[in-house]
């Protein structure tokens, strides 16, 4: 998890590593996720020609909605299974 400095010392990694905490992103993975979320904007920036800011927006939104679907996947019960009946 990043280290706790102070909002202006810290690297944007790690304020976008601690920003994807909050949106549901495991701890334990939030510093290899920000590196390939910056990568990713980046490459998304050159191929659309969006700024990097507008693509890392696209992208958080994305993974927010993931973590969001997946979150509610996991508070289903479990259902019987029911063979078909052909």
């Amino acid at each position: 998890m990043p280290q706790q400095k102070d909002q202006n010392q810290r690297s944007p990694a790690d304020q976008l590593a601690s920003a994807l905490i909050q949106i549901g992103c495991p701890a334990q993975k939030s510093n290899e996720m920000a590196a390939q979320l910056i990568r990713r904007a980046s490459q998304l920036a050159k191929t659309t020609g969006r700024a990097e800011t507008e693509a890392m927006r696209h992208l958080l939104g994305l993974m927010r909605q993931g973590w969001a679907a997946q979150n509610k996947n996991d508070k289903l019960p479990n259902f019987p299974h029911f063979p078909n009946h052909e």
